[in-house]
């Protein structure tokens, strides 16, 4: 499986911003232009509001209507995929050659 950084990804252009249920951390979300051979993509980062550390945790390409729903406190649902935001990640470099 291909190793990746999903802190080398282009900031991007703020979408929207999704509270989670406690209100103890925020998921915002990202549109990002990865020129004419990739297209755009999405990123996401989680951030905790009462340090203000943030964590990418969601890269994805191709994906016009992101969704996001928090699940409970700490995980969260992006169009699909549950990520636990203290431990996991989804970066599409990761699942590329899997199919």
């Amino acid at each position: 499986m291909y190793s990746s950084d999903i802190g080398d990804v282009p900031r991007g252009e703020f979408l929207f911003s999704s509270l989670s249920p406690n209100n103890n951390y925020t998921v915002q979300m990202y549109l990002v232009d990865c020129g004419n051979t990739l297209g755009r993509g999405v990123r996401g980062e989680v951030i905790d509001m009462q340090t203000g550390q943030s964590r990418d945790i969601y890269w994805n390409l191709g994906e016009p209507n992101v969704i996001v729903g928090w699940l409970d406190e700490y995980v969260v649902d992006i169009s699909g995929k549950s990520l636990n935001i203290l431990t996991d990640k989804f970066d599409w470099r990761d699942y590329r050659n899997a199919i």
